[in-house]
């Protein structure tokens, strides 16, 4: 099972991978061409159509450095040829013959551009010339890469990828753009440039440099993790040819496509970046082998391997000692013995797969994403396709199965242990239970003593909540007592007035249900108070207190409404059944008249209080609903709303009397029940509180006993 999954995936890449491309083909593909020199783009819109690759008959002067003044001089004699770029100069030919990759030429193209792309930002994107080159666009110079040169001494090499900016202010666009190469196999313009928004092409440009530096840091994770496996594990070589080959192929991503290496250290001599790339698909190679031959030494030749590995080092060699001229020129042999060695992998692990060893097939599907990777670069660098390099994403394809391989090994051989250490167990069962008996006693001590232990933190915590509160909440009522006093006691105030002798009555009223709210709070946080749960049926209970209340809120000219039980599908009661609750009753009700004693507080005479019960089929959970046509609360009180001595903005210039303590109670009381509460509100719009609980279905007689 896991093996067709992760077949599944890997074919799923390759097909995603596949259609990306060909999606890609077939929009070059209806994007205008230039003929004759001129590329019509005044149906192109860069905000419909994307970027344009400018390809097509470009004008073509050989072995000539012309600038736009040469160019745009009519006394100067001109005889241009018309070639098709993107291309290398060796695919041109003169006089029925090829000419060399190694010159100097002068492009240039005309493109028309649609009114609505005047003034606009434009940007072009330049990623393939080899190897160095000059650009003008509409007659000033606009961007280089190194030095261009008529000979191989003046020139300077330097490739790397490079956005160029620009703001037309006339319909056409000339762009004049030298290039010279004296130093590797191929020169030329073998990249189409792409135009559009400097908006696009810089998103191309970031998704391109995302996705280098991914691959690249993801090979390099990968590389330094087996690494690590193998310092700790040197026995098995594997982790170490596997993790050698990710380094090594990170390092060359950094040299390819965006060389990004370049664009971190633009010192970075152009000799050596080329070097690095070539010199880590060959040092790679000998790796590849040396890895399959660890995995499958009774496959693989012991002759054929040492030839494999010491031709691949000697052609590693070679790159490193020479010059790109030379090297460069090697490289359709370099692919073909690198295709020979995959063909040769191919037959190691086939012949492993018919022996049944361990993860072969997981290891062919690798190798077919190598040999995807290894053919589509050997094809784009000859020119014979426009993919682009995808050896990075195939390797770390592959790369990926050969660590699930090494994983799943490492997993199997912890299960031998662990197997190993069973048949222990067996061996020494007497002495085993022994110990268990003692862990079990042991594992029970500390259980009581962590029990013991977090409920004295939980004691500890609410004395210091306690004490807080006592001493913030106290100190207001004890000092207007006070004052009382020490008013009478100096004359101020008559001690046998009635109206402050009352006043001092009221503040230790006060005290007292301060006090006595701070304990039972007190006790609900530590959970030393002790509930009594029954059956509750939801509609009848809520109901009875609905009922109990109502006089009550009548009273004060606010209107008290009732909903009874509401429900999310369409029959709720069947065969008898009642939505029910485990509840202590009276703490319950507790809950229901703090929250209804809030509503009468902040809702004006002639306001509406209001009382829902729903119950949600989906999660058999019933919600109570207490609303109010009040004032409402600000939206900055309400994270604040159920914690202790919390009192709103609106009880504060209303002066409410009250403990700021009623909510917290509830709160501590719904979740002692295992539920949740919550509040919802908006200034001048009322309030709504609730609290949610789990229920369930219950079967009750027509005599009112519980089935």
């Amino acid at each position: 099972m896991r093996k067709s999954a992760l077949y599944s995936v890997m074919l799923l890449i390759m097909l995603l991978g596949t259609a990306f491309r060909a999606d890609e083909a077939l929009a070059a593909a209806k994007a205008p061409q230039a003929l004759h020199g001129v590329l019509d783009a005044t149906s192109w819109s860069a905000e419909r159509d994307g970027d344009l690759p400018l390809a097509g008959e470009w004008e073509f002067y050989w072995n000539q450095l012309l600038e736009p003044n040469d160019l745009n001089n009519p006394s100067f004699p001109l005889n241009p040829a018309f070639v098709k770029v993107p291309n290398e100069w060796h695919g041109y030919t003169s006089d029925g013959k090829p000419l060399s990759n190694n010159g100097y030429a002068t492009y240039r193209l005309l493109i028309k551009l649609p009114p609505g792309e005047i003034h606009k930002q434009e940007a072009l994107y330049i990623s393939g010339i080899a190897t160095a080159y000059r650009l003008w666009i509409n007659g000033s110079y606009a961007a280089s890469n190194g030095t261009v040169g008529n000979s191989k001494d003046s020139m300077i090499p330097r490739n790397y990828a490079k956005i160029v900016t620009f703001t037309p202010d006339k319909q056409q666009i000339e762009l004049v753009l030298q290039v010279s190469n004296f130093v590797q196999r191929k020169g030329g313009l073998w990249s189409s440039i792409r135009l559009g928004s400097e908006e696009q092409i810089s998103y191309e440009r970031d998704k391109k440099v995302t996705i280098e530096a991914s691959l690249a840091a993801s090979l390099a994770i990968m590389g330094f993790y087996h690494l690590v496996i193998f310092s700790l594990r040197r026995k098995d070589m594997s982790p170490l040819f596997l993790g050698t080959l990710c380094l090594v192929i990170a390092i060359r991503t950094l040299f390819v496509g965006e060389t990004l290496a370049v664009r971190l250290f633009p010192g970075i001599h152009w000799e050596w970046g080329t070097k690095l790339e070539y010199f880590g698909v060959l040092l790679g190679i000998a790796l590849v082998v040396a890895l399959v031959n660890s995995q499958y030494p009774g496959e693989m030749n012991r002759n054929l391997r040492k030839i494999a590995i010491w031709v691949s080092l000697s052609c590693a060699f070679v790159v490193l000692i020479t010059s790109a001229g030379l090297y460069t020129r090697m490289m359709l042999a370099f692919q073909l013995w690198i295709l020979l060695i995959f063909g040769y992998v191919a037959f190691v692990y086939v012949l492993a797969l018919l022996r049944k060893r361990e993860a072969a097939g997981f290891n062919c599907v690798a190798l077919l994403l190598f040999i995807a990777a290894a053919v589509n670069d050997t094809l784009y660098y000859n020119h014979t396709v426009s993919t682009g390099d995808s050896f990075p994403l195939g390797l770390i394809g592959a790369l990926f199965i050969q660590s699930f391989v090494l994983s799943r090994k490492f997993s199997r051989s912890f299960k031998q242990v662990e197997k190993l250490s069973g048949e222990l167990l067996v061996i020494n069962e007497t002495l085993e239970e022994k110990i268990k008996e003692r862990t079990v006693q042991l594992r029970q001590s500390v259980v009581n003593l962590q029990k013991a232990n977090s409920e004295l933190s939980q004691l500890e915590a609410s004395r210091r909540h306690l004490l807080s509160g006592i001493s913030h909440e106290l100190g207001t009522p004890l000092t207007s007592i006070q004052g009382y006093v020490n008013g009478m006691k100096d004359g101020v105030i008559d001690p046998g007035n009635p109206k402050y002798l009352n006043l001092i009555y009221e503040k230790t009223v006060y005290l007292d249900r301060i006090i006595g709210d701070l304990m039972e709070l007190s006790k609900l946080e530590a959970r030393q108070m002790a509930f009594h749960f029954e059956p509750l049926p939801a509609e009848d209970y809520f109901r009875h207190i609905y009922e109990k209340y109502e006089p009550e809120l009548r009273s004060n000219g606010q209107q008290f409404e009732w909903e009874g039980l509401q429900s999310d599908e369409e029959s709720l009661e069947t065969d008898g059944r009642t939505v029910t609750f485990s509840g202590d009753p009276l703490r319950m009700e507790q809950v229901v008249s703090n929250l209804l004693t809030n509503a009468r507080k902040f809702t004006p005479a002639g306001g509406t209080i209001r009382i829902e019960l729903l119950f949600e089929h989906e999660t058999s959970a019933i919600t109570l609903r207490v609303s109010d046509t009040g004032e409402g609360i600000a939206e900055e009180d309400l994270p604040f709303i159920f914690d202790r001595f919390y009192r709103g903005k609106g009880s504060r210039e209303r002066r409410v009397v009250g403990t700021g303590l009623g909510l917290a109670i509830a709160k501590e009381i719904i979740e002692a029940h295992g539920g949740t509460v919550g509040v919802e509100s908006k200034p001048g719009q009322g309030s709504t509180f609730f609290f949610k609980l789990q229920a369930y279905f219950d079967t009750i007689s027509d005599s009112g006993e519980r089935m």
